[in-house]
């Protein structure tokens, strides 16, 4: 195959979707206010399993590829991504293991990348922001005296309800 021979046929299309998209993910998740930690990145870990449970699944009940591909005749065969072949499950467990590996780096980058945004930021965190508003909030209903419109509970309670045509 070609990744086995050193030979990787680049694309626009897989330019676009591991380094463009990602690196508009990145700028996204830099200027934006969401809160983020390690916690989250469970997350990110469990989607790799399950995406690695159905390359599995794909693998037993031969679902193939919708293209044809080098080393199989049979086009059911085919895996969908060549590093997660089950033909070869100990090259595809180590690609496995290797890939939770960078997922957890990634995790503790992207958490270390937050504490950086907010701390280079106007000083709150996202959530700090949703408490301020809160509490601007709960002050402004503690300084209530009186209802602004008070229901008239006799035309509430009328029946039979009289309704305007005009509405």
């Amino acid at each position: 195959s070609d990744l086995e021979d050193g030979k990787l046929d680049v694309t626009y299309y897989t330019v676009y979707n591991h380094g463009i998209n990602g690196l508009l993910l990145f700028i996204s998740f830099m200027i934006s206010r969401m809160p983020y930690s390690c916690s989250n990145g469970g997350w990110v870990i469990l989607a790799g399993i399950l995406y690695l449970g159905f390359s599995l699944m794909q693998f037993l009940f031969r679902w193939g590829s919708f293209e044809p591909c080098e080393g199989y005749e049979d086009q059911r065969d085919c895996p969908i991504y060549e590093q997660f072949d089950w033909h070869k499950p100990l090259r595809t467990a180590l690609f496995a293991l290797i890939a939770v590996a960078i997922g957890f780096v990634v995790i503790l980058l992207y958490s270390g990348l937050a504490a950086l945004r907010n701390c280079c930021t106007s000083g709150q965190t996202a959530s700090g922001e949703v408490a301020e508003l809160q509490k601007e909030d709960m002050e402004d209903i503690h300084n209530v005296t009186e209802p602004l419109n008070k229901p008239d509970k006799a035309a509430a309670t009328a029946w039979p309800l009289r309704v305007p045509r005009d509405v």
